[in-house]
Parts: structure tokens; C-alpha cells; sequence
């Protein structure tokens, strides 16, 4: 199993308008009353992942964003993305199935290459972590973790955020 959790965190204090002196891959934003995040995850796929990818066997690729005070403590709202994938050895290509909050019945997706692959994993565009309003003046920390095979209880997890 490999894990990436992500140094994709950014402390978010209200009325912030950038992210602080940390290096934060992505950009957090209040549109219509409600947080967004959009993020880079690259570093999390790297090239020489392709090879394991392409062992004929199914991998399942999980993504979570997370919303938790800087203090610690449970987090004030999660979004999840399942994906799983195969390579067809017969067409040469990735064939993956993604379900997010966006897709909660999910999506059927094909990639000839596994630059296609990873662009399609590495980004995280305009993820929804919930209403601003409850941020108050506190300081929050957005967090992404990124699992190559996890445990069940954490796909079956990644599966009730997804499907909402």
C-alpha cells in the first residue's frame, strides 16, 4: 500500500486572501458563500508509478480533502474521490472508474497513456468543503490524502463520502 499525504496543507483564517508562506500545490476560495479548494496532486503520482499500475491487476486510488481545525480535531467537512482502475492489456489503455460527490453514480473514463491517467488523478478542481460561514474567526487547515490500495474500511469510507 502506498500513501501520500499530500504537504498540502494551507492554514485558512477568515478574511484570508491568500494562503500563508507555506507551500500550498492549489488555491482556496469563498465562491457564493461556499469554500473551494482546487489542487495539484501531482507529486503524489509519480512516473515510476506507472509500472505497478500496469500489472494487469485492479488498483483503487482514493483521494480525501479534509477541512479541520489548526488546533486539531474533527474535521469540519470531508470530500472523497474513489477511483478504480485497470490496465487493459488487450486495448493498451487505462480504464478507470471514478465516483465523486460530483459523480455520486459514478463515471466510466478511458486513458491511452498514463500521463492521461495521472493528469485526470492529480487534479482536484473546485472541491466543494462546505459553507464558509462556519469558519468564524478560527484558523482551519486543509488537508489531502491520496492512498494507492487502501484498506476496505478506508474505500468503503471513501464510498459514503462520495455517494454523499
Amino acid at each position: 500500500m502506498r500513501r501520500a499525504v499530500i504537504a498540502a496543507t494551507a492554514l485558512l483564517a477568515a478574511g484570508a486572501a491568500q494562503a500563508p508562506e507555506a507551500t500550498f500545490p492549489g488555491s482556496v476560495a469563498v465562491a457564493q458563500g461556499r469554500l473551494q479548494a482546487s489542487l495539484d496532486l501531482s507529486t503524489a503520482f509519480p512516473p515510476g508509478m506507472e509500472r505497478a499500475l500496469r500489472d494487469g491487476l485492479t488498483h483503487v486510488v482514493t483521494l480525501h480533502v479534509s477541512l479541520v481545525p489548526a488546533a486539531g480535531g474533527a474535521p469540519l467537512s470531508a470530500w472523497a474521490r474513489e477511483i478504480e482502475l485497470l490496465w487493459d492489456v488487450w486495448e493498451e489503455r487505462f480504464d478507470a472508474g471514478a465516483t465523486d460527490p460530483e459523480h455520486p453514480r459514478g463515471r466510466r473514463l478511458t486513458f491511452r497513456d498514463f500521463a492521461g491517467l495521472r493528469a485526470f488523478m492529480a487534479e482536484a478542481r473546485e472541491v466543494d468543503l462546505g459553507p464558509a460561514a462556519p469558519l468564524g474567526d478560527g484558523r482551519w487547515v486543509a488537508v489531502a490524502r491520496v492512498e494507492l490500495d487502501p484498506a476496505k474500511e478506508l474505500v468503503e469510507r471513501t464510498r459514503e463520502l462520495a455517494r454523499g
